[in-house]
């Protein structure tokens, strides 16, 4: 088995037509989670408060209405990395849209396009399939250790610009 079935498309973006009552739930809360995710970011930028938020480059969240207008507000940034180029095995690249913050140097990508990593020269691992039971896309969703400390690092620094600067 590659995974499961998507949710979403293109042309659905808020959820495919008949769906199972399961899938239907995990769309729902999928939906209601970007809606939150996105009342939360507006707060942060009416606030002036560091904010990043982070999914899957391919994700369709990227893609949903309110997230495009976040998008287009000249205070909005947005970037993508590889978790290759932070010690994992896969690509996974991942896009972030953030404000109040500047997270550049988090932005590390593998050029490859030949499945071998520019970092360590070796094949990407593919994520599908499973293992042990457990869908590989599952297995490849924690951070990986150096990310979550370059991100960390960013927010840092931009908290001690701003004491600096008060």
């Amino acid at each position: 088995s590659c995974g499961p079935p998507p949710l979403r498309s293109v042309e659905h973006i808020m959820g495919m037509p008949n769906l199972s009552v399961t899938d239907q739930a995990k769309v729902d809360v999928g939906s209601l989670l970007m809606e939150v995710s996105a009342s939360l970011f507006e707060s942060c930028l009416a606030h002036r408060i560091p904010c990043a938020l982070e999914n899957p480059h391919s994700s369709r969240l990227w893609q949903a209405t309110r997230i495009r207008d976040l998008l287009s507000s000249a205070a909005v940034r947005s970037g993508h990395l590889d978790f290759c180029q932070f010690q994992c095995p896969w690509r996974k690249r991942t896009r972030l849209m953030y404000i109040n913050v500047d997270l550049a140097t988090a932005f590390k990508s593998c050029s490859s396009k030949s499945g071998i990593c520019d970092r360590t020269g070796l094949p990407h691992v593919i994520r599908s399939g499973s293992r042990g039971g457990v869908f590989m896309t599952h297995i490849a969703e924690a951070y990986p250790k150096p990310l979550v400390r370059s991100l960390a690092q960013c927010f840092a620094n931009g908290l001690a610009a701003a004491q600096v600067r008060n």
